[in-house]
């Protein structure tokens, strides 16, 4: 049985639910086959995980049921836990039946952030959801939900928008990335693509108050555009990491790919401010391969480090 580990300060996560034990060291224990944990956030005193799960559970005596809809309907939960591994507090994501391709969760001092897209109206619309939560008890605070016609789409089982990872910036803006495919309107842009097609998308809102604040998108992608890490670099700047096909392009400044149908790996560094682009740096693999950036990290000098995947070769 897959387990999920809650150390202090460090996680490490798997499949997992229900019955708890107590094990050396403040490790909390927690398992059974029907959770599957897709992102893990701390605050310093608190540690958040979002989770996937069908049919019925029990977590510390709150019961959650996800129906099936006979379509193999997935739920998420949140779950709050302390340092040494105690479950302070959980709750039910609101929607019919998520996408889990990865979904975001970011978390501060006072409040959790969750992004996830819901299949909703028998599949004729899905709802990206930004939703907040107190942090030390889990009451629901503000919540946004934009509404996505369903449209031929090329991301995992069909989804519309995937969010994959969010930020907290120092001046309070909530930012979150991800992979989107047809048409999207996020406070006031339009977002589109080629039909059938994907590309990345960016947004930001007020961590306060929820307001959308700017959203922007890539172009050129020969079929596939997605961004799976997000990370704040000292000077402020916002960069973020994935894989695209063809042209990454933003706002006019661009790359591309010497085989067009190859997957190649891409950052692409933004402004905060209106997430306007400052520059975008492609990786060239021919012949053949799919190739990606999964994660990025930055230090004091605003030098950025990334890891990632790829085939044969790479430049």
């Amino acid at each position: 049985m897959k387990q999920l580990l809650l150390l202090s300060l460090l996680s490490i996560t798997s499949t997992f639910s229900l019955f708890a034990q107590l094990c050396p060291g403040d490790i909390d224990i927690i398992e059974d086959e029907n959770l599957t944990v897709w992102d893990i956030e701390a605050n310093g005193t608190q540690i958040f995980s979002l989770a996937e799960f069908q049919g019925t559970i029990d977590i510390g005596g709150s019961v959650y049921f996800q129906d099936d809809f006979g379509f193999d309907a997935r739920g998420l939960v949140l779950m709050a836990h302390d340092l040494t591994g105690g479950l302070l507090w959980s709750q039910q994501i609101p929607g019919t039946s998520f996408f889990t391709t990865k979904p975001a969760l970011t978390a501060s001092a006072d409040n959790v952030y969750v992004s996830a897209t819901s299949i909703e109206n028998n599949n004729a619309e899905h709802h990206f959801k930004i939703l907040e939560y107190s942090a030390p008890d889990g009451t629901p605070g503000w919540s946004n939900n934009y509404i996505i016609p369903v449209s031929s789409s090329n991301l995992p089982f069909g989804a519309q928008l995937n969010p994959h990872e969010a930020i907290i910036d120092v001046t309070g803006r909530l930012i979150i990335t991800g992979a989107y495919s047809g048409s999207v309107t996020i406070g006031a842009p339009t977002l589109s693509t080629t039909v059938g097609l994907s590309e990345t998308f960016v947004m930001a809102v007020d961590q306060v108050t929820g307001n959308d604040l700017w959203a922007v998108q890539s172009t050129g992608s020969g079929g596939r555009a997605r961004a799976w890490t997000i990370e704040e670099v000292a000077n402020g700047d916002i960069v973020i990491g994935g894989h695209f096909t063809g042209t990454v392009d933003f706002g006019g400044t661009s790359f591309t790919a010497t085989n067009i149908d190859v997957v190649n790996p891409y950052i692409a560094s933004l402004n905060p401010v209106d997430g306007s682009a400052n520059w975008v740096v492609g990786m060239d693999n021919d012949p053949v391969g799919f190739n990606n950036i999964y994660d990025i990290d930055s230090d004091d000098g605003n030098n950025i480090y990334f890891v990632g995947a790829f085939n044969d070769n790479i430049n």
